[in-house]
């Protein structure tokens, strides 16, 4: 399981070099309150998807200089 899922933390750590530390800080300020941990770890977990979906569709986006809608043809 260790070698399937390395590549997935060397794009982590490359990418959000911090991501560890930002979860540390969230289980240090809610500790004892593990629904309040695990909703604010949800909710950032979910936002850093978000962002790099994002991120992701603007780079191909640029990169192909892919248009979509009636006025591309």
């Amino acid at each position: 399981m260790t070698a399937i899922l390395s590549p997935m933390a060397l794009v982590m750590n490359l990418g959000l070099p911090y991501w560890e530390f930002v979860f540390t800080l969230i289980y240090s300020a809610t500790q004892g309150q593990w629904v309040v941990e695990g909703t604010i770890a949800t909710l950032v977990t979910v936002l850093m998807l978000a962002f790099a979906l994002l991120a992701a569709e603007l780079l191909h986006r640029r990169l192909n200089g892919s248009e979509t809608g009636p006025q591309a043809a």
